[in-house]
């Protein structure tokens, strides 16, 4: 796993071992990092279920101001700080290490906002719409701000009860469905 542009690009990437995280393809990740575009300069990104860091690192490695992961597995957040030491990122990062929910709260009561957030829990996570009403509830996101979402490739999952989010984007790649939402209020 290499990070794939910007000032990181080559870098080899430490993944955990076995089947404790699903890391991201390459083809997802450019595909996401394509949309986003010049969007994702000087911004602040989050990493939510980050595994190795990889996403959080990438979107550093092309201009993100700075990026927080969320990973609760202490042995990924070691790996994400060691990447992140190789990629010489660790100034402009932040990692919490502990449950979703309980991480958003504590950024939310911090005032923190994010302008692109990425997702990608395991794809039978039974909280996936609670954690996206969080984001909204706890006032984590700006109007504009851009939500990334890792599903199963068989999820029909209905998201139309997000009045607050417009669907930007549903494509599959491969077993991996990637939804894009603006938030727009």
């Amino acid at each position: 796993m290499r990070v794939i542009a910007g000032s990181a690009k080559g870098t080899r990437l430490k993944a955990p071992g076995g089947l404790k995280t699903r890391p991201t393809s390459s083809r997802v990740k450019e595909a996401f990092f394509n949309i986003v575009g010049q969007r994702i300069l000087d911004t602040t990104f989050l990493d939510l279920f980050s595994g190795s860091g990889a996403m959080g690192i990438e979107a550093l490695s092309r201009g993100s101001a700075q990026a927080v992961f969320i990973e609760k597995d202490r042995v990924c957040a070691k790996i994400i700080t060691e990447n992140l030491a190789r990629c010489r990122m660790l100034d402009r990062s932040v990692i919490l290490t502990r449950d979703a929910h309980l991480a958003l709260s504590l950024l939310s009561r911090k005032k923190c906002k994010f302008e692109i957030v990425y997702i990608d829990p395991p794809y039978h996570y039974p909280g996936i719409f609670d954690l996206v009403s969080q984001l909204e509830k706890d006032q984590l996101l700006v109007t504009g701000s851009l939500v990334g979402l890792e599903r199963d490739s068989r999820s029909d999952e209905k998201w139309s009860r997000f009045s607050s989010f417009s669907l930007a984007q549903r494509k599959k790649y491969g077993k991996t469905q990637l939804i894009l939402f603006e938030y727009i209020t």
